[in-house]
């Protein structure tokens, strides 16, 4: 068992995840095997402390398991958490997921994000986690690292005044000439260009 969490580990998932998945195959015909990952969490490490990030690690176990309760969800490698299921409600269900996290967190912002690979016949465990894993790994965690970045060090961002207000004019088609100017931030790290706005 994982001792911060109390759920099963690598360990368990090694030992009895191609048995669990068998017999769930053969009873719902289909499983879901869905990789959990809290978002930008070495950032939240590094402005809460590491006692705050395992808070949130439990607190995540702890809702994702109740979310499936007759799926096997266990802490697998580092900080993301596996959950097994018969034919799950994913969509539906992710949302509240990330709202009770988000809501424990110290910043009230950081959440979970969830990859699932849909098993239709049998294959090794460890094989469908990486199936799961890839699909979280370009289909969602890609898409949102410039989100989670900004938003994991915007205080860091405000204090060190990485945030430059630049204005731009704005023209009258009629008269040809400036009529008003539009303020714009633009987030500019020292020696780096100032980031693209165009993220999800």
């Amino acid at each position: 068992m994982d001792l911060l969490t109390g759920m099963p580990n690598v360990s368990y998932f090694s030992k009895f995840g191609d048995d669990f998945l068998r017999k769930l195959l053969k009873r719902a015909g289909q499983v879901d095997v869905i990789y959990f990952d809290i978002s930008s969490l070495h950032s939240y490490n590094d402005h809460f402390g590491f006692l705050q990030g395992n808070q949130l690690i439990k607190k995540c176990g702890e809702i994702i398991r109740a979310s499936f309760q007759e799926g096997l969800t266990l802490r697998y490698v580092d900080n993301s958490i596996l959950t097994i299921t018969a034919p799950s409600q994913l969509k539906k269900l992710l949302p509240e997921i990330q709202k009770k996290v988000a809501v424990f967190s110290a910043d009230k912002v950081t959440t979970v994000r969830a990859g699932v690979y849909q098993v239709k016949e049998m294959e090794p465990a460890t094989s469908a986690v990486d199936k799961a894993y890839q699909v979280y790994n370009t289909s969602v965690k890609k898409p949102f690292e410039m989100q989670d970045y900004l938003m994991g060090h915007f205080e860091e961002a405000l204090s060190q005044n990485w945030l430059k207000v630049y204005y731009q004019p704005i023209f009258n088609l009629y008269s040809k000439k400036i009529c008003n100017f539009e303020a714009v931030s633009r987030w500019q790290e020292p020696g780096e260009p100032a980031l693209n706005a165009n993220f999800p």
